[in-house]
């Protein structure tokens, strides 16, 4: 059932069709849809390793590029900063006639897929919270208000 009046079809087998179209290398591992809370994207595992993120909703592909790589930035960014491991972009899949928009595959971080009712339970978060939220949050901040800062200045 679609969430969104212009929301994309994307399934695992196509999925499986667009992984062997664009990337070849990895045609032959299993592909496996992510069950989220998310309503923007649509996950899906390739393997053990790796991830295919398909945006939901329909739009002007130039502005689905443009969305996306400053989503990839900001992913590097936070990267940079983070003391718990962040995905990584490993390939960007083009528009085709399978699917209209740019879609990225990105490292797969191994865990249990959070929700918010999920982080109630979380081993890893109260570890995170007491020993690297001092030194996570600064950085944070400050690229949230530079971010904010640039965003007014053009």
């Amino acid at each position: 059932m679609a969430m969104h009046h212009d929301q994309l079809h994307i399934n695992e087998e196509l999925t499986r069709q667009l992984i062997a179209e664009q990337f070849s290398q990895w045609q032959a591992k299993p592909i496996t849809h992510v069950v989220t809370d998310g309503t923007e994207n649509a996950i899906f595992r390739i393997g053990d390793g790796l991830a295919a993120r398909f945006p939901l909703r329909a739009m002007d592909p130039i502005v689905a590029m443009e969305q996306q790589a400053q989503e990839h930035a900001a992913m590097r960014n936070l990267a940079s900063y983070s003391p718990v491991p962040t995905p990584e972009i490993v390939g960007i899949g083009y528009p085709s006639a399978g699917f209209p928009l740019p879609w990225s595959v990105q490292t797969w971080i191994p865990g249990t897929v959070t929700t918010p009712s999920g982080l109630m339970d979380s081993v890893v978060l109260p570890r995170i919270s007491h020993t690297s939220l001092p030194h996570f949050a600064p950085p944070i901040l400050r690229v949230a208000t530079s971010r904010a800062r640039a965003a007014v200045a053009t």
